[in-house]
């Protein structure tokens, strides 16, 4: 498919979330299913979730296994800012769904092109590998997102704020971010507030020690000059997250400071240290266990 194309998918996927969007930009899943005119079954399965087609006229739906989610069937009808599904719920919902457009893309004005002696059930497939990561684009509304991001510094506090009125991961969180230049038009695209950051994730493998993670990270440098870290994460390097922060008050070299401030080499992807930036660095402050996930924002000054 074409990158036309896909940007015109994303901008629906986009507007399907604007339209699910309560005034406070909280999504309820029920709403969306509406739309999107699906319906969402709880039962027992062998997987967490799965789309299933009508066998006539009727609606697709998405299977929820019911001992992943026991309480799911109760709490999905009702769903609203003050009681909302738990984040990974939410999550697996809006992924099967746009799940189900691959299959009705004639549905939301898409045209399922062939190429060559490819099948429909081909093309499907494809289409769905091509859309896999525009879920996040239905649960952070882009009306929502560039409001706010027109008043406030892409930062890790509105990052926070986001995750709990909006209830969703912090892997939604970043790879959303990341779907900003999937759109075809994004006003936003070089305001001050969303350039010269980054925004990636780590992981605290015991109490004085973490690494970071590959998957997502988002950033958005002017004239291409990036740390090289970034560069490193993107081609599945593995950065030392110590050897970058000299402070040792810093909480990942022991200390107990959130931010700090420091000077990384930084290039472009064919020159990744050809120059250097200076640039102050928050953390999210989390329980430092095993397995505790957490936001690092990268910001140029």
């Amino acid at each position: 498919m074409s990158p036309q194309e896909l940007k015109r998918i994303a901008a629906t996927c986009a507007d399907l979330g604007n339209q699910a969007a309560d005034e406070g930009g909280f999504v309820a899943l029920h709403r969306l299913t509406v739309l999107l005119r699906a319906e969402i079954e709880f039962r027992p399965l062998l997987v967490e979730a799965m789309i299933a087609a009508p066998t006539g006229p009727g609606t697709w739906k998405v299977l929820v296994d019911s001992e992943t989610h026991p309480d799911g069937a109760k709490a999905f009808p009702v769903e609203s800012p003050q009681a909302p599904l738990s984040p990974r719920l939410r999550n697996t919902l809006a992924h099967e769904l746009l799940h189900t457009l691959s299959f009705r893309a004639e549905e939301f004005g898409f045209r399922l092109e062939l190429n060559g002696k490819e099948t429909r059930a081909d093309a499907v497939k494809r289409l769905e590998r091509e859309t896999e990561g525009f879920s996040p684009f239905l649960v952070l509304p882009q009306k929502t997102v560039e409001t706010e991001l027109e008043a406030r510094e892409l930062s890790l506090d509105l990052l926070v704020d986001w995750r709990r009125r909006w209830v969703v991961s912090r892997e939604v969180l970043v790879s959303r971010l990341g779907l900003f230049q999937s759109l075809p038009e994004f006003r936003l695209r070089y305001h001050a507030n969303v350039t010269n950051v980054a925004v990636c994730l780590a992981e605290w493998l015991n109490a004085e020690s973490a690494v970071f993670l590959e998957w997502p990270i988002h950033f958005n440098f002017r004239d291409g000059i990036v740390p090289e870290f970034l560069w490193q994460l993107r081609n599945k390097g593995k950065p030392q997250l110590r050897g970058l922060f000299p402070d040792s008050e810093f909480l990942l070299n022991g200390g107990s400071k959130l931010t700090t401030r420091s000077t990384l080499p930084a290039g472009t992807g064919a020159n990744p240290r050809a120059d250097k930036l200076n640039v102050f660095t928050e953390i999210e402050p989390v329980p430092k266990k095993r397995g505790e996930t957490f936001l690092i924002v990268v910001r140029a000054e």
